[in-house]
């Protein structure tokens, strides 16, 4: 990962935090352009679908509000329909886009699935503070206050039918809260009032996720050849590392040491350090063939599928895309039907995780 200045007067911490946030300011002003350019070059659609309410989580960690976008299927929409189940899911931002709302199209996917449009369900397209204004672990943070909030409230949602995923930054976050939180009721530590040693996630929808932080290696298509996605540049990485590893305070060189160490070293921020035993049952992988995250959730899969473990993994290494591609593609286009299949996928995890049974 990046290396970080360990600043030890606030002067030169605050003089290398506004060096990060100009870099990523830049970052942001090119990512918006190119969402303008998609919209009006390649004719990428804006979404068309609206949010059933929108619900403002306080930050416990902070005077954040933690946005959440409710999207409902017409199942959940029925009279009197009682408690729903809940899909959780959090997008992409390398820790430090504002990209709220990019997972739309994949929400909208899977509220017209035919498995889930009269399953009564409820997706929550979370929002979480981003780097390095709120740098790590403030991200995970407001995760964990999203999913303590759904589980304080069983008279909303269907507590025995929770999933969780995400894609990217957001997957991380996912898998890793999912690794923390079953180590806690393992360990007979009460979640959301419940007394449960069962994992209250029942299956993890992950794309693309980063799953460790150290050096990656290059998964670039061959030369001359185009493909859907976007190339994860190793300057670009480190820029994103960098912001959410960013110290909030001023620290010692051992201080800043420590504290990165512990960070990289825990589950909820490197999923590949967590015991297998801890996630759910079911885990739902996809990753890109040129994509520089890829190798690591890979191997992360082989963890995983190990007999011992007793987990159902499902998913696949997308051939001829980079990362994020699902986000980029249009009917007709290179990549577009892996998308669906990716989508319908994901889908019947949810909805075998709600005792739907595919026919």
């Amino acid at each position: 990962m990046a290396t970080i200045p360990s600043m030890t007067t606030p002067l030169a911490h605050f003089t290398t935090y506004y060096q990060v946030l100009l870099k990523v300011k830049i970052i942001r002003a090119f990512q918006q352009l190119g969402s303008l350019y998609a919209r009006w070059v390649w004719k990428i659609p804006a979404s068309d679908i609206r949010p059933f309410e929108t619900i403002i989580v306080p930050s416990t960690k902070g005077d954040r509000r933690i946005t959440v976008n409710a999207y409902r299927t017409k199942g959940a929409m029925a009279p009197n329909v009682g408690p729903v189940a809940v899909h959780l899911t959090w997008h992409g931002s390398g820790f430090v886009l504002n990209t709220f709302g990019e997972s739309i199209p994949f929400v909208a996917h899977l509220l017209s699935h035919p498995l889930l449009e009269n399953y009564p369900l409820v997706i929550l397209d979370c929002d979480y503070a981003k780097a390095p204004e709120y740098p790590s672990p403030a991200p995970t943070d407001d995760v964990r206050d999203v999913i303590e909030y759904v589980f304080a409230r069983p008279q909303e949602f269907d507590l025995q039918k929770v999933t969780v995923g995400g894609f990217s930054a957001g997957a991380n976050m996912a898998m890793g809260i999912a690794a923390t939180v079953g180590k806690e009721v393992k360990e007979g530590k009460p979640f959301g009032g419940l007394q449960t040693k069962e994992h209250p996630f029942k299956a993890v929808v992950a794309f693309y996720p980063p799953t460790e932080w150290d050096s990656r290696p290059d998964a670039n298509p061959p030369p001359g050849v185009v493909v859907p996605g976007v190339r994860l540049d190793t300057s670009l990485v480190k820029t994103f590392d960098a912001a959410y590893f960013y110290p909030p305070k001023p620290l010692s060189v051992e201080e800043d040491a420590q504290r990165k160490e512990r960070q990289l070293h825990t589950p909820l921020f490197t999923p590949r350090w967590a015991n297998p035993v801890d996630f759910p049952k079911n885990m739902y992988l996809v990753t890109c063939e040129y994509d520089t995250l890829a190798e690591e959730a890979e191997n992360l899969r082989v963890e995983l599928k190990k007999p011992e473990y007793k987990k159902e993994v499902t998913g696949w290494n997308v051939k001829g895309v980079a990362h994020a591609w699902d986000t980029l593609v249009l009917p007709g286009q290179p990549g577009f039907e892996e998308r669906q299949k990716a989508y319908d996928l994901a889908a019947e995890v949810i909805a075998k995780a709600g005792g739907i049974v595919h026919a």
